[in-house]
């Protein structure tokens, strides 16, 4: 739900795990908070008027934080391929070595990998390994 007052508003009070962070006029509609990125917060906004009244606590929308180490979410999880080649199947892509492989079929191109992660998942990469056998 929106935070709304109403005799006017006139600006608004940003809460981080219930603490306030700060105040925004009611005419900015963007706040800045500098919280660490490993820290998990839940915001909150509360409208305020010239009066001194205040609303209740907006929807609560919380920022997960980070671990700053990556994991590869795909390891050993359901995969298909659009096509393979032999025995080079679709389970040798996400199963975390470099000494097994997928191959898709020539002349179907592109040939395409689809893993279920089992939910959504933010992102900051994706990283393919090559086998480093030269063959």
């Amino acid at each position: 739900k929106a935070s709304t007052e109403n005799k006017g508003v006139t600006g608004y009070d940003v809460h981080a795990n219930n603490v306030l962070r700060g105040s925004v006029a009611g005419n900015v509609l963007t706040y800045t908070d500098t919280q660490p990125a490993f820290a998990t917060v839940s915001y909150t906004v509360r409208a305020k008027d010239a009066a001194g009244n205040v609303s209740t606590d907006s929807n609560t929308v919380t920022r997960n934080g980070s671990t700053g180490a990556a994991s590869n979410l795909a390891v050993n999880k359901p995969i298909t391929a659009s096509s393979v080649v032999h025995t080079y199947v679709a389970a040798h892509a996400n199963d975390n070595s470099t000494a097994t492989y997928w191959e898709g079929a020539g002349g179907s191109y592109p040939n395409t990998l689809t893993v279920r992660l089992g939910s959504n998942a933010d992102t900051q990469s994706v990283v393919v390994k090559l086998s480093p056998d030269s063959s």
